[in-house]
């Protein structure tokens, strides 16, 4: 019975698939379009861990040389990522993963450059925004790569 459910389940998709392009009933071609989403997916997330690793060794040495208080900003940005990381999920649920990640990449140009000012409330400003991407980044990207290719 199972077997019959799943051919009913193929057929039905095919047929709903014609009008699809992203979807295809054959196992070998979605095999091969899990593999090339997986591989582009892997080498832009490697690119972006490695980019958020970086950042965060030379964020000290930069607010050091701003001669301000670096425990605020640092404190910031993690209470910053405790007090909106209950609501993030949901927002990537609503809005959609892939789209969340480009939000991601976007609020990381916006938080590198608010990075160069030297006044102490901008520079709280970007670490807000800072704790949003770490969540959007550690929930997210992964939370795509699970469901494009379930």
């Amino acid at each position: 019975a199972g077997v019959v459910a799943s051919d009913s389940d193929s057929s039905s998709s095919s047929s709903s698939s014609s009008s699809s392009s992203s979807s295809s009933p054959n196992p070998q071609t979605t095999k091969q379009s899990y593999n090339t989403f997986k591989a582009s997916y892997l080498l832009v997330y490697a690119v972006i861990m490695l980019a958020d690793w970086m950042q965060g060794t030379h964020m000290y040495t930069l607010y050091l040389s701003y001669s301000v208080d670096i425990s605020s900003l640092f404190l910031t940005g993690f209470l910053s990522g405790a007090i909106f990381a209950p609501f993030l999920g949901s927002l990537v649920d609503r809005f959609g993963r892939r789209l969340s990640c480009v939000i991601y990449c976007l609020l990381e140009i916006v938080i590198n450059a608010l990075e160069h000012s030297r006044d102490f409330r901008v520079l709280l400003f970007g670490r807000v925004l800072g704790g949003i991407s770490t969540n959007l980044l550690f929930t997210a990207f992964e939370a795509w790569m699970c469901t494009e290719h379930r």
